[in-house]
């Protein structure tokens, strides 16, 4: 297997990735919708608090809206939304980089859902439960703008790191 096939594999499995970023954020948003249904049924039991009720309403509504919740966090945290570059590119790596990058911020999306649903199990009473949710929350916002936090910090190392990522990503 030649180089450019291996090229050509990964372009067509970016290609196919594309989608899958829609789909998670379809499930968050049933995720949601069901956590928000199950907290307003639970609001009118007399059983449990209602801190509880209003938590799980509250991560329902989050998880309902995940990608306006993912794009605040990165205008927050980098000031601008969560997007996958386009492949502009000519370089011999930009396949493997533009590959690299859409599973990253795949990644990304899948640790912010994580990360919300860890911080629902604060009801139960998990002592790491806020901690671990806040980890994955981070975690998601750096892997869903994995190219902005590169640039960030090969400005910040200087020299010879910030040439390679300068290379490596082409804006």
């Amino acid at each position: 297997m030649s180089n450019d096939d291996f090229s050509q594999i990964l372009i067509n499995l970016n290609t196919a990735l594309l989608s899958v970023d829609q789909t998670l954020y379809t499930v968050a948003s049933i995720t949601g919708f069901v956590l928000i249904g199950a907290s307003l049924l639970s609001l009118a039991n007399p059983h449990g608090t209602k801190t509880r009720h209003l938590l799980t309403l509250i991560l329902g509504c989050l998880l309902f809206s995940c990608k306006t919740f993912v794009n605040v966090l990165s205008l927050t945290l980098f000031e601008q939304e969560a997007r996958l570059a386009q492949d502009s590119s000519a370089s011999l790596l930009a396949p493997y980089v533009h590959f690299a990058v859409t599973v990253f911020f795949l990644l990304g999306i899948v640790s912010i859902i994580k990360g919300l649903l860890r911080l629902r199990q604060l009801n139960s009473g998990e002592e790491n439960a806020i901690w671990s949710g806040l980890t994955h929350l981070f975690a998601g916002v750096l892997c869903v703008n994995i190219q902005t936090f590169a640039h960030v910090f090969g400005r910040t190392a200087g020299g010879i790191v910030q040439n390679i990522i300068e290379k490596l990503f082409v804006e």
